[in-house]
């Protein structure tokens, strides 16, 4: 097994996938290195190495940010929806002991509760 057949067993990518993200990264490379190549003339080396430091540990930290947010908001969203469901449950069983305390009959009771789930659930197809 060579470091070339690697990615096979380890990472679920095709081919195609991994010739894309190499030719993506030596046109960052080549970009990169054109472009503060220049500047680095310009401006000085350490001055321009120092902001690159800066810019890519900012970029990093905001990736890193945004994926917490997004576990945050996604974790708030399932306990709302939570929330929200045991309150529908609660109506529910409120609106059950409602209509037994008007309706007598059990079996009036039983065709009334079906009934009514009956009409919900043929209004949402």
């Amino acid at each position: 097994l060579n470091l070339g057949e690697l990615y096979i067993w380890f990472l679920p990518i095709q081919s195609l996938e991994v010739s894309a993200a190499s030719s993506f990264y030596f046109s960052g490379v080549f970009v990169g290195a054109i472009s503060f190549g220049q500047l680095s003339d310009r401006f000085g080396r350490k001055k321009v190495y120092l902001t690159d430091q800066i810019s890519i540990w900012n970029f990093m930290f905001s990736v890193f940010l945004k994926g917490m947010i997004m576990v945050f908001c996604s974790c708030f969203f399932y306990f709302m929806l939570g929330s929200i469901g045991g309150l529908f449950f609660a109506v529910g069983i409120a609106q059950y002991a409602l209509l037994g305390y008007f309706i007598r009959s059990w079996r009036t009771l039983a065709v009334v509760v079906n009934l009514e789930g009956t009409v919900v659930f043929l209004l949402s197809l």
